[in-house]
Order: C-alpha cells, then structure tokens, then sequence
C-alpha cells in the first residue's frame, strides 16, 4: 500500500473555516477521483514554531495510482485550495510505501 502523507501548516486564523473546507470539499474531492481506497485525517500536536497543523494521508494501491492522480488531478486541486487560502498555509508532502498493515 502507498500512503500519500500531505501536512499543512497553517494560520489559527483559518483553523474552522479550513477545517470544513477540507472535511466538505478537498478530501471529498480526492476520494471521488476513485484512486485512494481511504484516508485517515489527523491534528497534530505543536512542534517548533508551529502551532497549527493537520495531517493528511490518503492510501492507493501503487505508485502508478499516485502518479496518475499527481499528473491528472492534483494540480487543479491544488489550484483552489492555494486560491482560497494563499499565504496562510504550507505544505509538506512524504510519499511512504505500507510495510505491515
């Protein structure tokens, strides 16, 4: 299994409104593309300078199902969440391969 780790960082500002957003549009909109069988949507606990941050992980089958969806579908994912919430957030991706499940 592949594990597609996203983290965000993000303004306490945004923290509700980004919240609903992902629960209601952006993870909806990554499993409806069918190449994640399931995710798992995570808080994190305060770490150096940040204060907020939450952790994404949707799972697939392979590399070529990550691939399809980076080249295909990300970008333009992508592209509205940067447009709604620009400057108030960063990202760090980690793809990881399932060693035991």
């Amino acid at each position: 299994m592949i594990i597609y780790s996203i983290t965000f960082a993000i303004e306490d500002s945004i923290e509700k409104e980004w919240l609903e957003y992902m629960k209601e549009q952006y993870i909806q909109e990554v499993m409806e593309i069918g190449l994640f069988n399931d995710y798992r949507f995570s808080k994190t606990h305060p770490v150096s300078d940040v204060d907020t941050a939450f952790n994404i992980q949707f799972r697939c089958e392979s590399l070529t199902h990550l691939e399809l969806f980076e080249k295909q579908h990300a970008p333009s994912i992508d592209e509205k969440l940067v447009e709604k919430y620009k400057g108030k957030f960063g990202t760090f991706r980690m793809v990881m391969e399932e060693i035991i499940s």
